[in-house]
């Protein structure tokens, strides 16, 4: 009895080791980073004492309470739980990588002229200026520390990297290293990748930023069209204001969120704060009646908002002349560090990580380098003014669907007083909610983060004009 119960025990602790292992694995993935491999110990563990409990559980209740049959399957869900998240990482951590790719190429320029190899830079990458790439190095290094050639390595991440333009850019540059190409082929080959992904970026950002405004436009005309069924079942209002408040809330986080990190500094965190706060506070103010009060609000919040886009909207120009001064102070073997560290001011980690890469390539190849780089930063600024005046079209028609349905509504509410139906609050108060919300998505489509509330402004003060 004892050599059975033993035996039993073992099989035991062994699937449920199998079992650990096997979602530590689906959790970690193909050839996993460090930190992949940390997240997938601590967390295998308890996620298959989780399943088996649960699933213990389930098959003793499954007799009594049939819904509890449901638990059974946590040992058989767990490790589909364990793939999804792995997929949502790594789709998370291709998106983060996407939006340095611009920068990690021009911080690679300056290495192209020299003999070091390019695998050793990207092992190497400084935490600061790179906050997702670094994971994709930190895998490198376990790669090369395998025993692996560096091009042979630098193959095997192009291969397993979540991130598609990565992909690319590593595979274009180990055929140029393969066919023997002149450095200067290398150069632009980075280069051209360099440009091409600002572009990408930028246009795909243009695109969300029209989507969401377009979709918050829609719901502000549709609030209209629901004024009739709120009018005949005196119900409803309360959904609807949630759900028209939400929309333009979480429009205006995915475009803050999703803005591509090249192109632009970043102010304080405080503006983006004040930006998203003063329409929100206004618009619950102007949802009371208090009108006067929420306009006051956004009043007050404007001018700070304004001086901090004034303060950034020139650094990116004054960065890319720097860099221009710098890669003529380079070519002409004069001193260029002044004009870096001006830039610096400017461009922030980017160009400190550029910094720090010509202390260690030299000044071989840096009137180039320089020169790709400041490149770079002008697409981007010609990317931004293409994005304005998409978005200044979509700030002044979100400005005027406020409008549009505010006078649509009163015709239909007035429509029902004649008529003798009791029409109650109605929909205007929650227009009155939305309408400092409604502009915010195109204004940050149009400043990033620190946008205008001037439509807001003129879509509510356009309300109290028109009612």
């Amino acid at each position: 009895m004892n050599r059975g119960t033993e035996a039993i025990a073992k099989t035991i602790t062994g699937a449920t080791a199998w079992y650990q292992e096997a979602l530590a694995k689906l959790l970690q993935g193909p050839h996993p980073g460090p930190r992949e491999l940390r997240t997938a110990r601590k967390t295998a563990p308890i996620l298959a004492k989780t399943a088996i409990i649960l699933g213990a559980t389930g098959l003793a209740l499954c007799p009594i309470t049939p819904q509890a049959c449901i638990l059974a399957l946590s040992p058989i869900l767990a490790p589909a739980l364990a793939l999804a998240w792995r997929h949502a990482w790594r789709s998370i951590l291709a998106s983060g990588i996407d939006r340095e790719i611009p920068a990690l190429l021009a911080y690679l320029l300056p290495y192209t002229h020299t003999p070091r190899y390019i695998v050793d830079l990207l092992a190497n990458l400084p935490p600061k200026a790179f906050k997702w790439s670094t994971r994709e190095a930190e895998r490198l290094r376990l790669i090369l520390a395998s025993g692996e050639d560096p091009n042979t390595a630098l193959k095997k991440l192009a291969d397993t990297t979540p991130s598609k333009r990565l992909s690319r850019a590593l595979t274009d540059y180990l055929a140029a290293q393969t066919l023997g190409a002149p450095r200067s082929q290398v150069t632009i080959t980075l280069l051209n990748h360099a440009l091409e992904t600002v572009r990408d970026s930028w246009k795909r950002y243009t695109e969300l930023g029209r989507v969401i405004s377009e979709a918050i436009i829609t719901v502000v005309i549709a609030l209209a069209a629901l004024t009739p069924m709120t009018i005949l079942t005196g119900t409803g209002t309360a959904a609807i204001a949630a759900a028209a408040t939400i929309a333009p809330l979480t429009g205006a986080a995915a475009l803050l969120t999703a803005r591509p990190s090249m192109g632009e500094p970043k102010p304080s965190p405080l503006a983006a704060i004040l930006a998203l706060a003063a329409p929100l506070t206004a618009g619950a103010l102007a949802y009371k009646g208090l009108h006067t009060q929420a306009l006051a609000i956004l009043a007050l919040a404007t001018p700070p908002l304004e001086i901090a886009w004034r303060r950034t909207s020139k650094t990116l120009e004054e960065a890319a002349r720097s860099l221009r001064l710098a890669a003529e102070a380079a070519k002409y073997r004069g001193d260029y560090e002044a004009h870096i560290q001006e830039a610096k001011k400017a461009a922030g980690p980017l160009v400190e990580a550029l910094a720090e890469a010509m202390k260690t390539a030299g000044k071989l190849g840096a009137s180039g380098a320089l020169q790709g780089i400041a490149q770079v930063l002008e697409e981007a600024a010609r990317s931004i003014q293409a994005v304005k005046a998409t978005a200044t079209l979509l700030a002044a028609l979100a400005t005027a669907s406020v409008l549009v349905g505010a006078y649509t509504i009163q015709l239909i509410q007035d429509a029902a007083t004649q008529a003798g139906l009791p029409t109650g609050k109605g929909m205007l108060p929650i227009l009155h909610a939305i309408a400092p919300i409604a502009p915010l998505p195109a204004s940050i489509l149009h400043r990033g983060r620190t946008p205008s509330l001037i439509p807001s402004i003129a879509a509510l003060a356009g309300l109290q004009l028109l009612l």
